[in-house]
This record gives structure tokens, sequence and C-alpha cells, in this order.
């Protein structure tokens, strides 16, 4: 079971975190709050990487079936109370960093945000992987330069990059719906009738 685990270095970051937590803010110069605030994001962002790797690892092993959960989503809706959104969000992004390594290198630097990450695993689904593998696509090169524009650019770009990918993975787009066009009207005429 994932759980909490008093010891070892989850036990070592509570204690630091409990340090933070009693340290005395007011009367800090800005530079010194601005410059403890950047490396509190990369330390953010570097827990954020363990936890989606821890959930990834607990969705391999079925760690949530030793709580009576059916998937690792759930046990986060369940015992971290989670939304719906933000617990498949993270079950995404573990299973995006397991086929990004390179993503996931910079992500555990602190390089990379949470926020990136989402962005990213759109093309680590498998229906992307597949397409990707059947047009011979480099995915470590793709993987290094999302790597780099998460690291190094604004998150705006991040996103049209990821997009512009995937429309050249898929330059037809999404089927059309055969259905889309179909419609049933009844009418009532003044006589009664109907057609």
């Amino acid at each position: 079971m994932c759980s909490t685990g008093g010891g070892g270095a989850v036990g070592r970051l509570a204690a630091a975190l409990d340090d933070l937590s009693a340290e005395e803010l007011s009367g800090r110069f800005g530079s010194q709050l601005i410059e403890q605030l950047g490396a509190l994001l990369t330390a953010s962002n570097r827990l954020a990487a363990q936890v989606a790797r821890r959930v990834r690892e607990c969705e391999l092993t079925q760690a949530a079936e030793l709580d009576g959960k059916a998937s690792m989503a759930s046990w986060l809706r369940g015992h971290a109370l989670f939304s719906t959104g933000a617990a498949s969000r993270l079950v995404r992004s573990g299973r995006a960093l397991a086929e990004l390594p390179a993503v996931a290198a910079a992500f555990a630097a602190g390089a990379v945000t949470a926020e990136a990450v989402v962005v990213i695993a759109a093309v680590a689904t498998p229906g992307n992987l597949a397409a990707a593998a059947a047009q011979d696509v480099d995915l470590a090169g793709v993987d290094q330069a999302l790597a780099e524009v998460a690291a190094s650019r604004p998150h705006a770009e991040l996103r049209q990059v990821v997009r512009h990918y995937l429309a050249r993975l898929d330059p037809d787009g999404p089927e059309p719906d055969p259905t889309e066009g179909r419609s049933l009207t009844f009418t009532r005429h003044a006589d009664g009738s109907m057609s």
C-alpha cells in the first residue's frame, strides 16, 4: 500500500516542512523572500515529480486494491480527497513520465512544473504513442525537445508545441462523427395528422 510513511526520506521531508512553517517571514527583505520562493518552487516541482512517480508505481503494483479501491484515481479521490480531474491528471502524468524519460528527469530536477507535465502527457497516450511508432517518429528526440521547452519557455508556448506535434502526428484530425448530420423531426399538422 502507498502510505504516508513516517520515517526515512519522507520523515525528514516532513521535519523540514515543519521547520519552514516555524520560520518568521515578516520583517524579511523582498530579495530574501523571492530567493526563498524560487528555491521552494523548485522543491515543489521536485516533490510533485516524486508524487507522480509513486502514483505510477502504486498503479503498476495495484496498491489501491489493498485499500479496497479499483484504481489509483479512485484511491486519490477517496484517501487524498482529490477532485476527479486532479486525480486523473496525476495518474496520466505518472503514465506519461514512464514513457518520456527526459521530461521525467527535468521534472525530478525541479526544472519542469506539474502543470507542464499535464500538458505534455497528451503526447504519451497509448493512441499517440502508437501513431508515433507507426510513423517512425523519434520519440526520444521529441521527449528531449519537450523537456527543453517546458524548462525554458512560457507555458503558452509549451501548449503550442504540444498542439503542433499532435496535429502533425494526425494531420487529418479526428474522424468526423457519422451521425452528426442526422435528425428526426415530428410535425403535427392543423388537421391533427403527424408527419
